[in-house]
This record gives C-alpha cells, sequence and structure tokens, in this order.
C-alpha cells in the first residue's frame, strides 16, 4: 500500500516582540527552519511590536487576503 502524501501547506510566522529583530528572533527561525524541513511554504513572516493596534493591523495586512494553513504564536508565556 503506497504511503499517503503530505499536504503542503502555507504558513506564516508572526513574532509578537518589542525587544526582538530578525538578526535575535531565534524562535521564529527554528519555526521557518523546521516548517521548511517539512516540505511546507513560509507564506509570511513578521516581527511585530506588543501593541494590539498593531498586531491587528500586521495580522489583516500581511496575512489576512492569503490563504494560511496554520498560524503559530509565538508569545510570551505571561500573556
Amino acid at each position: 500500500m503506497e504511503e499517503p502524501k503530505s499536504k503542503v501547506i502555507n504558513i506564516a510566522i508572526m513574532t509578537v516582540s518589542d525587544t526582538r529583530i530578525e538578526e535575535n528572533d531565534k524562535s521564529g527561525k527554528t519555526l521557518v527552519d523546521r516548517l521548511k524541513a517539512a516540505g511546507h511554504h513560509l507564506a509570511d513572516k513578521k516581527i511585530v511590536a506588543d501593541e494590539i493596534d498593531k498586531i491587528q493591523i500586521a495580522r489583516w495586512k500581511s496575512f489576512g487576503p492569503r490563504h494560511i494553513g496554520g498560524i503559530k504564536k509565538n508569545c510570551p508565556k505571561n500573556r
């Protein structure tokens, strides 16, 4: 019997932080590496300041109009 084919999904990553930038966003990079290793597509990646209005704007402008198969929240534990 043939193994079922894996479905490739589009995944967007949004890191919410007031202190991270691309150079020190280790968890964001780990997520990108893992999704690509699994054969999925990185649809978009953003680092957004921890302010609700900026998060909502980034969410709808960057991620809303696309067909995103998964969202992984990358937020501080105390939220």
